[in-house]
């Protein structure tokens, strides 16, 4: 299932759980989404990857055609992308800031004291866009998330 699938990842050595290590690297974490995330459609990637021509042209698809942004936005998976991103933004940036503070063995007061402060504040905002992306989830498959983190 999908739910498996997303939890299934980058396994902790000391431990036969599924659930790991949260990745620091853009591409690792970010796949942990897209596992569970709706794909991008390939219509939707046409008109991303042509937005100028589409945005010119109205959408324009020949003589006949209905416009190609006559469609409706799959605005879930919208949402989902959006949410992953601002999560890894966020968590990317906690990142920094533990590298400073772990770096800094005899650093002035004030600067670790800010370093935490904002720690605090990126955590918060990548366990914000986390919870924004859950809401997105059907109840049922957040149940079978639950289950499979607690059986381990």
């Amino acid at each position: 299932t999908k739910t498996k699938a997303a939890l299934t990842f980058t396994k902790n050595e000391q431990s036969s759980k599924s659930v790991g290590i949260i990745p620091s690297r853009e591409e690792d974490f970010k796949r942990l989404f897209d596992a569970y995330s709706e794909q991008v459609s390939y219509k939707q990637k046409f008109l991303d990857q042509n937005a100028f021509l589409v945005y010119y042209t109205k959408g324009y698809d020949g003589p006949g055609r209905d416009s190609l942004e006559k469609d409706v936005v799959n605005e879930r998976q919208t949402l989902q992308f959006g949410a992953r991103n601002e999560a890894w933004i966020s968590w990317d940036d906690f990142l920094a800031e533990w590298e400073f503070v772990s770096s800094s063995s005899s650093g002035n007061k004030d600067d670790i004291n800010d370093a935490f402060t904002d720690m605090i504040k990126y955590l918060s905002n990548t366990i914000d866009a986390v919870d924004g992306y859950l809401k997105l989830s059907p109840a049922e498959d957040l149940q079978a998330a639950e289950q499979e983190i607690a059986i381990g």
